[in-house]
């Protein structure tokens, strides 16, 4: 082979792992102001901050091309925020209760580990258009803080759904919903998740510092109309959202 060409090649291999290694990163800003829960994302740290990023149409490596999902995050000293403005012409959500299977509704999900190199312990929180919402912790080793809590299905196992306590969210949606004759044109969740809450997942720092490195994955699944399936960060076909060895790096900014 010429060397000018395996030179090129190598080259071409190192720029595409570079790319691949920036694209899996997220630094998210600390906010300045009080975030109220509402939906309504009209403060102006909302307003100033961009996006995540593009995401995936599962199993893919394509970006959404129509019915985009734009998702913002935040934090400060006591939670982190994450806002999901979802475009989308047919919003469907029926569920009402909790830790029912919103994820066959319209529907986003925050997944997150606490832990930069322990994705196994994680907590997920999948919430409908409606604002219901599901959630599991998974954990190495059962933890019998869980027991002292309201709401949590079976305290002895490793992974469970619960309550996360003191977990806030905010919706709001232009549109008819569950009406699938007219045109919709989005819907918002809006989430406030304390830090208090991550200590049931073993993480004993009362919050992240600047430079910390959590993982995370943001995903976003359609209802029965227009069903797909989109995420932050890539998922090979097979894999579920609970695969966290492809979760990203979730960076506490200034």
């Amino acid at each position: 082979m010429n060397k000018k060409i395996l030179v090129f090649i190598v080259l071409l291999i190192f720029l595409a792992n570079f790319s691949f290694s920036k694209s899996n990163r997220v630094k998210i800003k600390r906010a300045k102001e009080k975030i109220y829960i509402d939906g309504n994302l009209t403060e102006r740290d909302w307003k100033e901050v961009t996006p995540v990023g593009k995401f995936f149409v599962f199993p893919t490596h394509n970006f959404e091309k129509k019915d985009r999902t734009e998702a913002k995050m935040l934090w400060d000293d006591e939670n982190i925020y994450i806002a999901f403005k979802s475009y989308d012409k047919h919003i469907e959500a029926t569920r009402t209760q909790r830790l029912t299977d919103v994820y066959n509704d319209d529907c986003v999900e925050f997944f997150v580990s606490p832990f930069k190199n322990k994705t196994k312990v994680y907590i997920n929180i999948e919430i409908n258009a409606l604002g219901s919402y599901n959630s599991g912790i998974h954990l190495l080793k059962p933890n019998p803080m869980l027991k002292t809590l309201f709401g949590v299905k079976n305290p002895e196992k490793t992974s469970t759904y619960w309550f996360p306590p003191g977990l806030q969210i905010g919706r709001y949606h232009v549109g008819t919903m569950n009406k699938n004759d007219d045109e919709d044109s989005y819907w918002i969740i809006e989430i406030s998740v304390p830090f208090s809450l991550f200590k049931y997942a073993g993480y004993n720092k009362k919050k992240p510092e600047i430079g910390d490195v959590w993982r995370f994955n943001l995903y976003r699944l359609g209802g029965t109309i227009d069903s797909f399936r989109r995420n932050l960060f890539f998922l090979p076909p097979k894999k579920s959202n609970h695969a966290t060895e492809y979760f990203g790096y979730l960076i506490f900014d200034k």
